[in-house]
């Protein structure tokens, strides 16, 4: 029940992964909920072609610095996670909206 828009899939060393491009002044947890969404969302439309990790590129908003992060499927497995939990509040908080 979510939809979402994959930056860039590419193989980097053998391995499927997504690539995520944002502007901030640092790297946010949000970042990797939203791409753990993005994998299942790959995952279950691309049998056997399963997403293995993440490659995120953080550009500063301030300065011309750039970070990179890369992260393997344990970590998105792991924000998918807080990502049921979220959407698990949205839906608990849509219901109480309605009580009011």
């Amino acid at each position: 029940q979510f939809g979402t828009t994959i930056d860039i899939i590419a193989e980097v060393v053998g391995r499927r992964t997504i690539g995520e491009v944002k502007t901030s002044k640092s790297i946010h947890e949000d970042y990797l909920i939203q791409v753990a969404a993005q994998k299942v969302g790959w995952d279950e439309t691309h049998p056997g072609e399963e997403i293995e990790g993440l490659h995120l590129l953080k550009l500063g908003t301030e300065d011309a610095m750039f970070d990179h992060l890369w992260r393997g499927p344990d970590v998105l497995n792991e924000a998918f996670e807080a990502f049921k939990a979220l959407r698990s509040l949205h839906d608990k908080r849509k219901i109480l909206k309605r009580l009011i």
